[in-house]
């Protein structure tokens, strides 16, 4: 377990960079046949396997521990929403770009309330949402998903319960999207329950399945990359026709044990005690705080006018060049202040240890 652990932690980091390179592609998608490929490619896999390695992590012997849960995953969607509210205001305070300030915070309050990844459909909202808090939406899907995954295994019929969730999930964000991301969490419900199967039958140990299992899920991922025509978790849409379901749903699982299994295996070899190997086990454990860090400035920052003053002035690959320096941006932050925390917290503790002396 401690060398999968460090395996685990690369593939989280390498999906968090694909989550940071496919929102800056996904604004260039219309001018750019590069980043339209790119996001197909990252919109496959990287945040079904977020889920799956949660669900590989998760104890499901034992009862869910919502105090935990709460802290681990919605303190920090309270913390990284009210950022971005915060961050909205002051930045309207200073550029005056964007109508009265008050509205705007009554604005991305209720965007932070209701939790959507993005705009729903007309007339699906409970409540009518101008903004979308963007991906942070996963912290509060993942609460839902790791809460009735647990459900599922204390019934002793967790893949029938897991694929009950999801068609619930499913069928009913066609109807009306609610808030706090229920659906989706329901939705992400199977991905979670594979990932502790996966760690049940040690399916990324060495050997555990056949090469050519691995082949035919190469080939599946190819499949759902090639033929990619829309893929959304935050939105509960898996396609929109039987292939596209199939294709899209097959094709993040293959992807993401694809991009597991590699790393579990470049672990086992040289490539896992070099330096550059370390490091990306090191982002891989702040991927949380990347995360949010990510969707404050991909909120705040005036991405829209950015991507327009880009456009005027194209230079090839400049996308590109972007999306990297948004990576290495994001990452580094997310470094600091997650270094940063524990000196805080040992000083407010000698702090107020001094203050209980006295």
């Amino acid at each position: 377990m401690t060398q999968r652990i460090k395996a685990f932690d690369v593939a989280k980091s390498v999906a968090l960079a694909a989550v940071i390179i496919g929102h800056t592609a996904i604004r260039f998608q219309s001018g750019s046949a590069s980043a339209s490929k790119v996001v197909a490619l990252a919109f496959t896999f990287h945040l079904p396997l977020f889920f799956i390695v949660s669900g590989y992590f998760l104890h499901t012997d034992k009862p869910f521990d919502c105090g935990r849960e709460a802290r681990s995953l919605l303190r920090p969607y309270a913390i990284g929403a009210g950022a971005v509210v915060v961050g909205s205001c002051v930045s309207n305070l200073v550029l005056r770009d964007q109508g009265s300030t008050l509205q705007l915070f009554k604005d991305w309050l209720s965007a932070a309330v209701y939790g959507a990844g993005d705009i729903a459909g007309e007339g699906l909202a409970v409540w009518p949402q101008v903004y979308r808090i963007g991906g942070i939406w996963f912290l509060l899907a993942l609460f839902w998903a790791r809460l009735f995954t647990i459900f599922g295994f204390k019934t002793k019929a967790a893949p029938l319960v897991s694929v009950i969730c999801f068609l619930l999930g499913w069928c009913s964000a066609k109807y009306i999207y609610l808030p706090f991301d229920i659906q989706c969490g329901l939705c992400a419900v199977p991905f979670v329950t594979l990932g502790a199967y996966a760690r049940r039958y040690s399916l990324f140990d060495r050997g555990a399945m056949h090469p050519i299992v691995w082949v035919i899920f190469a080939g599946i991922w190819v499949w759902a990359f090639v033929g990619y025509e829309g893929f959304s978790m935050a939105m509960c849409g898996y396609g929109n026709t039987p292939l596209a379901f199939v294709r899209n749903v097959s094709g993040a699982v293959a992807g993401s044990f694809c991009v597991i299994g590699l790393c579990c295996a470049l672990e086992r070899g040289p490539v896992g005690k070099t330096g550059f190997w370390c490091l990306l086990a090191r982002l891989g454990t702040i991927t949380l705080v990347a995360l949010c860090v990510h969707i404050f400035e991909d909120d705040v920052l005036r991405w829209g006018l950015i991507v327009d003053t880009m456009s005027r002035a194209p230079i090839q690959g400049s996308w590109a060049l972007l999306a990297v320096a948004r990576c290495v941006a994001d990452f580094m932050v997310a470094y600091v202040i997650s270094s940063a925390a524990p000196c805080f917290s040992g000083a407010l503790g000698h702090l107020k240890a001094m203050r209980a002396v006295e």
